[in-house]
């Protein structure tokens, strides 16, 4: 899996408005002026700028500070661990360290909880699978067992479904 790792244009946009409030459009401007940057067009750069604004929210790190019309304005905290020094005005160069490390803690967490949902699946599977095979074996008890067999089978693909949610999320978090 890949670590998210912000580009440092993306760090120097972020720089350029850490004394005021900004919008994710204003961001998205000085984003798209760098000559090398990742993202082409502007709607993919759009929502990756806006991917990493959520995440320094859920860190703390940012803040919603009013809304216009359609314009969300954001402002960093005080709390901001992206800042250090802040008499000095230094500015913290490993925010994508920072990043990283929470997207890394947040792919550790769905990777567990896929390798629990597949457990589960598996011994879903292994329980219809030997439901299966007793009715095979001794027809007599078939009233008996397809109740069973049948929601054995229902939490397969309940369980099925849980593991492609969390397959795609971990997916679509390596690609930020």
């Amino acid at each position: 899996m890949k670590k998210m790792n912000l580009k440092q244009e993306l760090l120097n946009a972020f720089q350029q408005v850490s004394e005021e409030t900004f919008t994710v459009s204003q961001l998205l401007k000085i984003y798209m002026g760098r000559t090398s940057k990742i993202h082409s067009d502007s709607k993919s750069a759009r929502q990756y700028i806006h991917r990493v604004v959520q995440r320094l929210i859920v860190g703390g790190d940012l803040m919603l500070h009013s809304t216009l019309g359609r314009k969300h304005i954001y402002v960093f905290t005080e709390q901001s661990s992206l800042f250090r020094n802040q008499a000095n005005g230094e500015k913290i160069e490993n925010l994508g360290s920072q990043v990283a490390t929470e997207q890394k803690n947040l792919e550790t967490e769905l990777i567990e909880r896929l390798n629990h949902q597949k457990r589960m699946l598996l011994t879903a599977m292994g329980e219809a699978e030997e439901y299966d095979a007793i009715y095979k074996d001794i027809p007599g008890v078939r009233p008996y067992v397809q109740h069973l067999y049948d929601e054995a089978r229902d939490r397969c693909n309940k369980l099925l479904g849980k593991v492609k949610a969390l397959e795609n999320l971990i997916n679509s978090a390596c690609q930020i």
